[in-house]
């Protein structure tokens, strides 16, 4: 699967996620969210959860914005970070 590359804002913090995928940051959304259920409660398979649209839900429901990999939002990605944009 491609990874759909992108800068992803932080919306509790001001700050960029270290996350420079969609799919990354979902993937670890989805398994805090899982770690999280009550017993006897039944997690979803990600592999058969996982769609674009359900990639943004989750994203969203945590209080993250996906923005283009535009040159200024991987300059203010690589100023937060002090690192490059990969």
């Amino acid at each position: 699967m491609k990874e759909n590359k992108a800068v992803i804002k932080d919306l509790q913090t001001g700050g960029f996620s270290a996350h420079t995928s969609i799919e990354s940051l979902a993937d670890d959304l989805y398994q805090d969210m899982c770690s999280s259920l009550e017993e006897g409660e039944e997690a979803l398979d990600f592999q058969t959860w996982s769609t674009p649209q359900r990639h943004l839900d989750i994203i969203c429901m945590y209080e993250y914005e996906v923005l283009e990999a535009s040159p200024e939002n991987k300059k203010a990605y690589e100023e937060y970070h002090g690192r490059a944009f990969d």
